[in-house]
């Protein structure tokens, strides 16, 4: 505004200015989750509930996330019968973190896996990137964390502590591993029935 600029000038200021305010809402929007699951006044687990079919979740943030790149191979492998006790929109929150980390970070094709272990369910995703730094694992799930090399970029470093967070809320478990054949495996396990956290 402090300067003439043509109608081209103008609408390419406005759409940077929108892009901005949407990176702000974002940011907004996951420090109130992380600060609602620190306190549990959110909790993420429905209590008592049958637990949310874990199957079309993977489907639905697999298909999204492939739409959005030309080529972008996804493959899901999950039993229609797992379940996991955690509201249907966390779960979706935090397979959608862990797998746009994977396809920034990683390379195709990445597999998504839901396995039964122990009362739970383990929910995988594996790339074929070059992995984590070996120095970046241990802080991987830290907040406003990112790694120095190929998986660093743009970002706020809140989505695999967001995904942390969804899964400590529900009573469950998180990790981040290098492949021994390449790339990374980041997973939750979750419990299968609707129990409040312990």
């Amino acid at each position: 505004m402090r300067q003439p600029r043509d109608a081209a000038a103008l609408r390419a200021a406005l759409a940077s200015a929108h892009e901005e305010a949407l990176r702000l809402v974002q940011l907004t929007e996951d420090l109130l989750l992380l600060a609602r699951t620190d306190r549990q006044a959110d909790p993420a687990t429905p209590a008592g509930g049958p637990g949310t079919g874990v199957a079309p979740v993977l489907e639905r943030v697999a298909a999204r996330l492939s739409s959005g790149s030309r080529g972008t191979q996804i493959r899901v492998i999950c039993p229609d019968e797992r379940t996991a006790a955690v509201a249907e929109g966390r779960l979706e929150r935090a397979v959608t973190n862990v797998v746009h980390n994977a396809l920034r970070h990683g390379a195709a094709p990445v597999e998504i896996t839901a396995e039964a272990s122990s009362g739970r369910v383990e929910i995988h995703v594996r790339d074929r990137g070059k992995g984590f730094p070996p120095a970046f694992l241990p802080v991987a799930f830290d907040r406003f964390t990112r790694a120095d090399d190929t998986r660093s970029g743009p970002g706020a470093g809140l989505g695999l502590a967001i995904t942390a967070a969804i899964a400590r809320a529900s009573g469950g478990s998180y990790g981040a591993a290098n492949r021994p054949d390449g790339g990374a495996d980041v997973w939750i396990a979750l419990p299968t029935t609707g129990q409040p956290p312990g």
